[in-house]
């Protein structure tokens, strides 16, 4: 078994890269088209209930450069001006959204709200990528519950050839390949931090969708702060807590009643894969610590069937009728061997060693003599992981993140099962 676990402190440092957060940005002007300077900006989590503020420079420009990923509302407000709120707006992973307001003069004890608003234009990324949100990696079909699959969503990128490495076969041996590029050189990150297998071209943490709050998958034209990847940068985000209890309990089903028969097999394969488990998430201290956890399990039992050709009852006894001619090797004439009578070896040519092994080889089983032996195997898969995340804002300048991730690898192992089964 291998056990992998990740432990991830993100101070609220704007500079910090490759960070699933996000920016809001943008500009406060009057009627006029005036900038306005010492204007008090404030935005808030609508989830958590965390604030931020901000004063516009002398642009009138502002900037929130380090804000989890979720709803939001933006309030805007000068002396001598309504106040001017803007909501929801919805941040996804390192996106950053420019929201400018036009304040009108009034009060500052009116307010202008502005609900769902036309959908905010990107035009302070250059990247062309596209965002899997939790409703879509959640609800669509997806076999084996893999994140990864979803990734061939985004136009440009495939699903790339099986693979037999170990991750990749946990992983459903698929790949993922961007704009031609090889798996090897896609970039897979975990709330900001790296999480490559570089030699297999696969993630390391496969979370369950259940614990995804979302993930964008960058193609092209991402910044430096993503470093080496030539192919496709896929940046995940674990849920967090919200000032609201949120759950879920679920377990997933699949088996043979349906299935036909494989074509080699003797009868129907077993087939019972069980995947199970929960999340939850929710405030410890309202508006400023927050806990996310998520446990899942999956059992697997499948058969495998195996066909070859084994040693015919008569071959066992030596006795080659109908098969090519069987020589002598010590009856030797001008250079010439001769063949065994009736091409049956005597038994006293028969080596003691070479019975033994005989007798632990398998006796055909199955009629077609081209594939006269036929066994089953079982192959049970055993795997579990959790997610523990925690979110803390102590004062409006301070943010820290804590997660811990274990996943263990499958335990797998091959036992034979009757014939037919």
């Amino acid at each position: 078994m291998f056990r992998k676990i990740a432990a991830v402190l993100l101070p609220a440092i704007s500079a910090f890269a490759q960070t699933t957060n996000g920016r809001i940005v943008g500009s406060i002007t009057d009627s006029s088209g005036a900038t306005m300077p010492a204007a008090r900006i404030t935005v808030r989590n609508l989830g958590t209930g965390i604030t931020e503020s901000a004063v516009t420079g002398d642009s009138g420009t502002y900037v929130f450069p380090n804000l989890l990923i979720g709803s939001y509302e933006l309030t805007a407000e000068a002396q001598g001006f309504r106040r001017m709120v803007r909501r929801p707006l919805e941040l996804q992973v390192g996106q950053t959204i420019r929201v400018d307001l036009v304040l009108q003069p009034g009060e500052v004890t009116e307010q202008v709200t502005v609900e769902a608003g036309a959908p905010l234009i990107q035009t302070d990324q250059s990247s062309v990528g596209q965002v899997i949100e939790n409703k879509t990696v959640v609800e669509l079909p997806l076999n084996g519950r893999n994140f990864v699959r979803l990734g061939s969503l985004m136009p440009g990128t495939t699903q790339g050839a099986p693979g037999d490495g170990t991750r990749r076969l946990r992983q459903g041996g698929e790949l993922l390949t961007a704009n031609g590029a090889r798996a090897e050189h896609n970039n897979f990150m975990l709330d900001g931090v790296e999480n490559n297998s570089a030699i297999e071209g696969v993630a390391v943490i496969i979370p369950s969708v259940d614990a995804i709050q979302e993930f964008k998958v960058q193609t092209s034209n991402y910044s430096a702060e993503f470093g080496r990847a030539a192919g496709a940068v896929v940046n995940l985000a674990i849920k967090s807590g919200t000032n609201q209890i949120h759950g879920t309990v679920y377990e997933f089903l699949r088996n043979n009643v349906l299935d036909a028969r494989d074509f080699f097999a003797l009868g129907v394969q077993p087939l019972r894969r069980n995947q199970f488990g929960g999340s939850i998430g929710g405030p410890v201290i309202r508006n400023k610590l927050f806990l996310f956890g998520n446990a899942e399990w999956a059992r697997e039992r499948r058969t495998t069937t195996f066909g070859a050709i084994v040693p015919t009852d008569a071959m066992r006894a030596a006795n080659f009728a109908g098969q090519p001619q069987v020589f002598d090797p010590l009856a030797v004439t001008g250079g010439q061997r001769a063949p065994f009578a009736a091409n049956q070896i005597p038994a006293n040519r028969i080596h003691a060693t070479s019975r033994k092994l005989l007798d632990r080889w398998p006796l055909p089983n199955n009629p077609d003599p081209a594939r006269n032996y036929v066994r089953t195997f079982s192959n049970p898969t055993n795997q579990k992981q959790f997610h523990l995340r925690g979110d803390y804002r102590p004062r409006e300048k301070d943010q820290f993140m804590v997660r811990v991730s274990d996943l263990c690898e499958p335990e797998t192992s091959l036992t034979s099962v009757p014939v037919g089964g």
